[in-house]
């Protein structure tokens, strides 16, 4: 009769530790989601900065085409200029 009680008792015991270890499993599972969804927002927040920084490099890069194409345009108003008279021409080799 001892024996047979012993037995389940133990059997009571193993059942009780397996739960509180399902418990601690899940525990565990939650804290891992939570650290998931704070990486993915992390994440997130890189690649807004990357597109910012990538919109930011694009228009200084219109604006240098810009200033390029504003050059190129009085270069050709001076070469006008220089083959109307060589005068004008030497004139505005000095201003410039």
């Amino acid at each position: 009769m001892h024996a047979k009680e012993r037995k389940i008792e133990e059997g009571g015991l193993q059942r009780k530790q397996q739960q509180q270890q399902q418990q601690q499993q899940h525990q565990q599972q939650q804290q891992q989601q939570q650290q998931q969804q704070h990486q993915q927002q992390q994440q997130q927040q890189r690649q807004q900065q990357q597109q910012q920084q990538q919109q930011q490099q694009q228009q200084q890069q219109q604006q240098r085409q810009q200033q390029q194409q504003q050059q190129q345009q009085h270069h050709e108003t001076v070469r006008k200029q220089q083959a109307v008279s060589p005068f004008v021409a030497f004139q505005s080799l000095i201003i410039n």
